[in-house]
């Protein structure tokens, strides 16, 4: 999973996870530090701001010079993957020719996340203002004073952490109901729809972060008596609340 640099197995259940573990160990001799998976969250703003750094440096030799001032902008209604880069200066102030460079610093804090290491969108990014030195100015300098100018301006931007909201469809003995839609409620979930079924059986649609899905399969057959399935799909990404962001 690019998102989380993890390698995921999947299997049936916990019991075919720890057969599928017990397998490699026993006959490839391959002892595998497992953990649970990671969720793969997002970066975004809530708001603009503009950003600015000037980086300098001097060694011995030829230095480098590059100043760069930037401003971002939520894109509203676009993919929370979406970047527009735009080059918005007057009278040359920054070289067209280092532009790309700026865009490149931008583009690593786009894989790299800014506040918490996920990748960042949703973001349209002005130059707006530079200065540049006819000897000094590289390529290497803009990149830099791009990439920290465009770090400056998310923090001061309300950066908010997506994370990703799964539909859950249960289907279980009816009996079960009221422990479930409880359940639901401890996870941040919320219960769409509930359905009476044939057979003494219901169906219950719920939204729940994916953060809050990692052992329900388990607790599921646990509240259930082994009667209860599942199945989840990927809804949309919402905003973690705060003390998720803290964390």
């Amino acid at each position: 999973i690019a998102a989380t640099h993890q390698t995921v197995a999947r299997a049936m259940g916990e019991l075919h996870m720890r057969v599928v573990l017990g397998r490699l160990r026993n006959r490839f001799k391959l002892e595998l530090d497992t953990s649970p998976p990671k969720v793969a969250y997002k970066e975004s703003i809530s708001g603009s701001a503009e950003g600015h750094h000037r980086h300098k440096k001097q060694t011995g030799g030829a230095g480098q010079f590059g100043e760069v001032h930037l401003r971002v902008v939520p894109l509203e209604g676009e993919d929370d993957t979406a970047f527009e880069f735009v080059d918005a200066t007057v009278g040359g102030s920054v070289p067209r020719q280092f532009l790309p460079a700026i865009e490149k610093g931008v583009r690593q804090v786009l894989h790299g996340g800014a506040i918490a290491g996920f990748p960042l969108g949703g973001v349209r990014v002005e130059v707006f203002d530079g200065k540049h030195h006819p000897v000094d100015s590289k390529e290497v300098a803009f990149v830099t004073a791009g990439k920290r100018a465009f770090i400056d301006a998310v923090m001061k931007a309300k950066p908010v952490l997506l994370e990703p909201i799964v539909e859950v469809e249960v289907t279980a003995p009816s009996s079960c109901m009221g422990d479930l839609t409880s359940d639901f409620s401890g996870r941040r979930g919320h219960v769409l729809d509930t359905e009476m079924l044939p057979g003494d059986l219901c169906t219950i649609r719920a939204e729940v972060p994916l953060a809050e899905m990692g052992t329900y399969s388990s607790q599921l057959k646990s509240m259930t008596g082994g009667q209860g399935s599942f199945v989840m799909d990927y809804s949309h990404d919402a905003a973690a609340p705060p003390n998720v962001q803290q964390q």
